[in-house]
């Protein structure tokens, strides 16, 4: 049987929030006897319980107040920035996203862009090639895809 996305939606973000305890019985009610809407929410549960709270907190943190980076960010040169964000990748994505794939790469045939620092390729393919970059006047990591 299939769905509306609607409903396992709707269903999903009233269960969301709810202690474990009193997801049973939510769900009881409002699947019903539905075996099937009842897996897939549950399933979408399970993920979230699976995420953590790594999102809880941002991975770089801005003094609000005065609108400028924090001290991670001032002090930090762009290879440590990097490398921070290659142990947070690895963390989160392990291996899967081949951070280590193409270090072999000769830095001296990496394209420049005004305003960018290119740090790496990432991937390539029949579109274009992702680099991660430092983007300068902000001082972030990013990624730039270059279109063939």
């Amino acid at each position: 049987m299939t769905h509306d996305a609607k409903l396992v939606q709707k269903i999903f973000f009233e269960a969301m929030d709810m202690p474990l305890a009193d997801r049973g019985a939510f769900l009881q009610k409002a699947c019903g006897d539905d075996r099937d809407l009842r897996t897939r929410v549950e399933a979408l549960l399970k993920r979230l319980d699976g995420a953590g709270d790594f999102l809880a907190k941002p991975f770089v943190e801005r003094d609000v107040a005065n609108d400028t980076p924090s001290s991670f960010e001032r002090g930090s040169s762009a290879e440590t920035v990097v490398n921070a964000g290659d142990d947070l990748a690895d963390s989160l994505l392990g291996s899967t996203w081949g951070g280590d794939a193409d270090e072999s790469k000769d830095v001296a045939k990496l394209p420049q862009l005004p305003g960018y620092e290119i740090i790496r390729e990432i991937a390539r393919g029949g579109m274009g090639i992702v680099y991660q970059a430092m983007q300068i006047k902000a001082q972030r990591v990013v990624a730039v895809k270059m279109v063939l």
